[in-house]
C-alpha cells in the first residue's frame, strides 16, 4: 500500500458495565439482544452522526490515540 494511503485504526474496548453506565446517562436500556449486537462485530464510526461535532470528536479520539500509542511518549 502506497504511503499516502494508509489510515490510522483505533481498536477500543468497554466492558459491559461501562456500556450499561453510559447507556443510562443516554436515559436508555442495556438489554441482553442490544449487547448481542454490539459485541458482534467491531463497529465504524459514522462521523455524520455528530453533526457539527463531527471535527471535534475527530480531533479528540485522535488526540486520544497519539497520547496512547507507547512508541510516541
Amino acid at each position: 500500500m502506497a504511503e499516502e494511503n494508509k489510515k490510522m485504526k483505533l481498536e477500543v474496548e468497554f466492558d459491559r458495565d461501562e456500556v450499561v453506565g453510559t447507556m443510562m446517562l443516554m436515559r436508555e436500556k442495556l438489554t441482553d439482544e442490544r449487547w448481542a449486537e454490539l459485541t458482534k462485530a467491531p463497529i465504524s464510526m459514522d462521523f455524520k452522526k455528530f453533526g457539527a461535532d463531527a471535527v471535534e470528536v475527530r480531533i479528540a479520539l485522535i488526540a486520544i490515540a497519539i497520547a496512547s500509542a507507547d512508541d510516541l511518549k
